[in-house]
C-alpha cells in the first residue's frame, strides 16, 4: 500500500481522507492488519494517517523476534566487526533518555510477545541492550505489557532474559542445549521473583540431575500454573507431589524439544512416574488434568499413572516410547486408557525417532517375527471412547490393519478429525507377516466420519475391491497420507483417478514426510507417489469437467421433457 501525501492544515492536524467510516474502526483495522502477511505492507498502512498509525503499529510490534530491529526505531542499529571476526551490533548515535521516552510512547507499551535473539552475540550487555539499560528508569520495565517471554540461551546464557521479566509476565518458555551448563538455583530464584503469577512455564533443556530440585522448588512457588512443559527427568517421582498440588493445573508435560534433541544424541525419557503412583500417600484426589504429554523409557513404565481413577478430566494424551514395543504392553495401555480415561478426544501414542536410526544403523538387524507385529486386536479397546476427534499410533513395526477394522474405527468414531494408523514403519516388512487395509479404507473413513481432515494409512494397493459408492468429494478431507505405502497391480493415473473421486481440489497427498524412504532405499517409491500427487490436480479438473458436462446434459433433458410436457398438454385441448 503505498504512502499517502499528507498535508497538514493550517491548524497543524491532518486533513480527513476520503475512506469509509468503517475503515475508521479501530477493530476491525487491526484484524486487517493481522492478515497482511507481509511486515512492508503494515509498515506501508502505518504511514496512512493517525487512525491507521495506531492500529498498524499495535500490530506490527505485538510480536518481537528481532530486538535489532526494535531497538532500530530508539536509534539506528549498525553492524560492526567484533571479537573472532563475529558482527556485533551497536547504536550508530548514542540515544540519550529522551529518546527512551519517545520510544517507551510509541513501540515498547506495544510489546506483547519477545521471542530472545537467535543470535546473542549481536544483542548484548555491550551493545543496545546495554545502553537501552543505562538511560532507561529503573522503575519500569522494559516492556511494561509484555505477557509472553520466550528464551533461547543455546548459544548463551540468560541474563539478558532476566531484564525482560516482571510481574505481568504469564507465560514464559526457556529453551537451552545440553553443550551449555547454568546456575539452575540463579535461573529459578529470578523467575519466581519477578514472574510470580505465571500461568504457562516451559523449560526446553537436557535434564541435567542437577537441575530437578531447583525446579521442583520453582514449580511449587508457582500456585498459579495452568500448563507446565519440564524435561523428561528419569525421576520424575519427585516432582509429582508438586505438580498434584497445583490446583489450577491443566496440561503437564515431560517432554524434549526439538532444539535440544538436535544437540544431543543421548535418548531422554521418563522411567518412574507409573509406578511410583502407588506410593504416593496420601493419595491425590482427582486431577484437573486436561492434556498430558510424556516421553517414556516404555509404555509399562508409566501405565501406573493412566491406571489412577483421578483422570476424569483427561483429554488429550500424547505418550512417545524409546523402545520397541511388544504387542501385550500396547494391549495394556490401550485397555488402561480405555477404562481410567472415557473422556479423551485425541489420543498419539508414538516412538522417538531415535529409533529410526537404531534400526536402520544396526548391521546385524533381525527381521521381526509374528510375535513382534502389532495388530488391530490390541488397540481395539479404544473404541468405546467415542469422543475422539483425533487418533494416531505408530509403531516401527507398523500395525496389522484390514479393511474392516478400518471400518470399526470410522463407525466408532463419528467425530474423527484425524486418523494416523500405523503409516510410518521404521523397517520394511514382510508382507507376509502383516496386513494392510485397501485403498478402499480412505473411501470408508470419508464416507463415515463426516469431519475427517487428515487420513494416514499404510496401504496394499494391490487389493482390488469393488467400485466405491461415494458420489462426491469430501468438502473436509485436506491430506492424505500414504506412509510407506508401495505401489503394486496399479499405474500412477488409476490411483490419482481413484482418490480424486474423495480429494477435494484443497486436498493433497503425502508420502514419507520424514523422508525416510532414502535410508529404506526406496526412492523409486517416491517418484512414483509423487507422480501421483502431480496428477492427482488433473484427474480432481478432469471430474469436475465430466461432472459438468453431465449436469449440463442433465439440464437439456430437463428442458426437452419440459418442452415435450408442454406440447402434449396443447395437443390435447
Amino acid at each position: 500500500m503505498p504512502r499517502s501525501n499528507t498535508v497538514l492544515q493550517s491548524n497543524g492536524e491532518e486533513p480527513e481522507f476520503n475512506t469509509h467510516q468503517m475503515l475508521r474502526v479501530y477493530e476491525l483495522l487491526t484484524c486487517i492488519f493481522q492478515h497482511l502477511s507481509k511486515r512492508s505492507d503494515r509498515v506501508s498502512c502505518a504511514l496512512v494517517n493517525r487512525t491507521w498509525c495506531e492500529a498498524a503499529l499495535d500490530v506490527i510490534w505485538y510480536e518481537v523476534d528481532d530486538l535489532r530491529l526494535l531497538f532500530n526505531a530508539l536509534s539506528p542499529v549498525k553492524h560492526w566487526p567484533g571479537p573472532d571476526r563475529n558482527k556485533v551490533c551497536v547504536f550508530d548515535r548514542q540515544p540519550n533518555p529522551r529518546d527512551w521516552s519517545r520510544f517507551e510512547l510509541k513501540y515498547s507499551l506495544r510489546v506483547r510477545v519477545l521471542y530472545g535473539p537467535s543470535d546473542p552475540d549481536e544483542i548484548n550487555r555491550s551493545s543496545p541492550l546495554g545502553v537501552v539499560l543505562r538511560i532507561r528508569p529503573t522503575s519500569k520495565p522494559i516492556f511494561p505489557n509484555l505477557r509472553f517471554l520466550s528464551w533461547n540461551a543455546n548459544r548463551g546464557d540468560f541474563d539478558d532474559a532476566f531484564v525482560f521479566m516482571h510481574e505481568g509476565v504469564s507465560k514464559c518458555t526457556l529453551i537451552a542445549n545440553g553443550n551449555y551448563r547454568f546456575s539452575p538455583e540463579t535461573l529459578c530464584h529470578v523467575i519466581h521473583s519477578r514472574m510470580p503469577f505465571l500461568t504457562h512455564l516451559s523449560v526446553d533443556m537436557f535434564p541435567h540431575v542437577e537441575y530437578l530440585e531447583p525446579l521442583v522448588d520453582l514449580v511449587k512457588n508457582l500456585p498459579n500454573l495452568t500448563s507446565v512443559e519440564l524435561p523428561p527427568f528419569r525421576e520424575v517421582s519427585k516432582i509429582l507431589p508438586t505438580i498434584f498440588n497445583l490446583t489450577h493445573l491443566k496440561a503437564m508435560r515431560f517432554k524434549v524439544g526439538d532444539d535440544v534433541a538436535r544437540f544431543n544424541k543421548d535418548i531422554i525419557s521418563v522411567t518412574d512416574i507409573g509406578p511410583h503412583m502407588d506410593l504416593l500417600n496420601p493419595k491425590p484426589s482427582p486431577l484437573n488434568l486436561q492434556d498430558v504429554e510424556l516421553y517414556c523409557a516404555s509404555y509399562g513404565s508409566v501405565l501406573g499413572f493412566f491406571q489412577f481413577s483421578g483422570l476424569i478430566h483427561l483429554h488429550e494424551i500424547t505418550l512417545v516410547s524409546e523402545v520397541i514395543e511388544k504387542p501385550p504392553a500396547v494391549r495394556n495401555l490401550f485397555r488402561t486408557i480405555s477404562r481410567n480415561c472415557r473422556r479423551i478426544t485425541k489420543l498419539s501414542v508414538t516412538y522417538m525417532r531415535a529409533l529410526h536410526r537404531r534400526i536402520l544403523g544396526e548391521d546385524d538387524f533381525t527381521s521381526p517375527t509374528f510375535g513382534d507385529i502389532v495388530s488391530f486386536d490390541d488397540i481395539c479397546d479404544i473404541l468405546v471412547c467415542t469422543e475422539i476427534v483425533s487418533l494416531v499410533f505408530v509403531h516401527p513395526y507398523g500395525l496389522d490393519v484390514t479393511d474392516l477394522d478400518a471400518e470399526k474405527m470410522a463407525a466408532a468414531f463419528p467425530k474423527l478429525k484425524k486418523a494416523d494408523i500405523g503409516s510410518y514403519p521404521a523397517c520394511r516388512i514382510d508382507r507376509a507377516m502383516i496386513r494392510s487395509p485397501s485403498l478402499r479404507s480412505f473411501f470408508i473413513f470419508a464416507d463415515k466420519c463426516p469431519f475427517i481432515e487428515e487420513i494416514h494409512l499404510l496401504v496394499n494397493t494391490a487389493i482390488s475391491f469393488p467400485p466405491p459408492t461415494i458420489t462426491h468429494a469430501s468438502r473436509t478431507l485436506r491430506v492424505v497420507g500414504v506412509g510407506l505405502s508401495e505401489i503394486h497391480g496399479r499405474d500412477e493415473y488409476s490411483i490419482a483417478l481413484l482418490l480424486s473421486q474423495i480429494c477435494g481440489p484443497d486436498c493433497t497427498l503425502i508420502y514419507d514426510p520424514t523422508n525416510l524412504s532414502k535410508r529404506l532405499k526406496q526412492e523409486e517409491l517416491r517418484d512414483k507417489w509423487e507422480t501421483v500427487k502431480k496428477l492427482l490436480p488433473l484427474a480432481n479438473g478432469l471430474r469436475a469437467r465430466v461432472a459438468e458436462i453431465m449436469e449440463e446434459k442433465e439440464r437439456e433433458i430437463r428442458s426437452l421433457k419440459e418442452l415435450l410436457l408442454v406440447r402434449d398438454m396443447t395437443s390435447s385441448t
